[in-house]
């Protein structure tokens, strides 16, 4: 067993996942998508190294800059930027 894959069933089993919010954010998704989409953002948190995180108005004006209005935006002040947008036409 290679470290990666070891690392990896260790983070997945052991590791407390982000609990997504109760905000709408993901009613469109299966649970299984859920899941994975909290050990995501976990793993975003605990590997810092590898992070390079945007302030929010980095992050807004690169998807305005790409031709995107955006509809919802998620930014509290402990848990990820997220954003819904739509492209302009």
């Amino acid at each position: 067993m290679s470290r990666n894959s070891l690392t990896r069933g260790f983070a997945y089993s052991y590791i407390p996942y982000y609990l997504a919010p109760e905000n709408g954010f993901l009613d469109k998704m299966s649970k299984k998508e859920i899941i994975e989409w909290e050990r995501m953002v976990t793993f975003d948190a605990l590997t810092p190294m590898y992070d390079s995180p945007m302030s929010t108005e980095q992050f807004t004006s690169i998807l305005k800059e790409e031709g995107f209005d955006i509809i919802w935006l998620h930014d509290p002040e402990v848990s990820p930027l997220l954003a819904r947008a739509i492209r302009r036409t």
